[in-house]
Parts: C-alpha cells; structure tokens; sequence
C-alpha cells in the first residue's frame, strides 16, 4: 500500500468494517501499532495496546468529525502516535505529582522531631486534612519551602492562583490550630 490511505467518510466503524473496509482499518492500525512503539518509552511497554488503542480511536474521531474524506499520511498517524504517547505520559506525571504532595509527613515538613511538640505536627497534618484539595496541594508545597512560582510551576497553575490559594489555606491553618488550642 501507499504512503496514503484514503479513508471515506463513514457513519461509525461498524459501517466501515461492514462495508469492507478493514484491509484500510488493519493498515492504519498496523501503522500505528509501529509508530506508538517507536515513540513509547520502556517503562510504558506494558500499556503498548491500549496507547494504540486510543491512537485508533482518535483516527476515527477525527474521520468522523470531518465532512470531506481524510487523506492519513504517515506522518499524521506519527503525529497521531506522538501526541498519543505524550498525552499518557503528562497524564501519570500529574498523578505522580498529585499522590506526592498531597499529604505530607512530619520529615517534609521540616519538623525535627526534637524540636517540636509531637502533637503540633499531628495538629497540622489533621489541619491539612479539612482544606479544600487544591489549597492543601498550594499549602504543602509552601510548607516544604518552595516559593509561589517554583508552586505554580509544579502545579502548572497561574502564579496568582498559587499566591491566593497559599494565603487562605494559611488562615484557615492558622485557624484550625488556634481551634486544637496551638495559640499563634
């Protein structure tokens, strides 16, 4: 076959199977496939089919979003196949990101467990616990010590949003401590 598949313009995919058109599908499958495990780091090999998966399923979103026939080169299924890839892997980064600043310990806190009361730091994590999810994310990161951009950059959240959510979500520290009887 060609460099380029000419795809009509179908209803569904159970039309274009019944019509005979799964040579073109297998191609374009096939196609994928290679392209996905070009682009598709080790660590992600496991998940190889379901990434091809999706990659097909965006083809024949895009088919049957246009109203003209699709012409897919092989570099468009490649685009296809990167942004694939690439959309997977930002995807398990932020739940990466999100698992591990959601609720800190005492150590990523700073708090030196002979510097402190040991119920202070049981008083913040419990604090921590009744902010709202975005402000505690904001909130921890201001507590491990990173600055309001440095926060806003890992949690790719406008610089300002940070700054407010840093700034209520201290109050509201402040005022749940000052509630468990820690004074200010």
């Amino acid at each position: 076959m060609s460099n380029v598949l000419l795809f009509q313009r179908r209803t569904n995919t159970a039309a274009i199977l019944a019509r005979g058109d799964a040579e073109e599908l297998a191609e374009i499958r096939a196609r994928l496939n290679a392209a996905v495990r070009k682009f598709c780091p080790r660590w992600l090999t496991p998940d190889l089919e379901d990434l091809a998966q999706d990659a097909m399923i965006r083809v024949l979103k895009r088919q049957d979003a246009s109203a003209q026939p699709m012409v897919f080169t092989r570099s468009y299924l490649f685009k296809v196949a990167y942004s694939t890839v690439m959309d997977e892997i930002r995807a398990r980064n932020r739940r990466i990101e999100k698992d591990s600043i959601d609720v800190p310990d005492e150590a990523a806190l700073g708090i030196a467990a002979t510097e402190r009361d040991p119920d202070v730091a049981d008083a913040i994590t419990d604090c921590l616990q009744t902010v709202s999810e975005d402000r505690r994310r904001a909130l921890t990161l201001h507590l491990l010590g990173h600055s309001v951009p440095e926060a806003a950059q890992l949690l790719q959240w406008p610089a300002k949003r940070v700054e407010n959510l840093v700034y209520r979500g201290l109050a509201a520290l402040r005022d749940c401590l000052t509630a468990k009887g820690f004074a200010p």
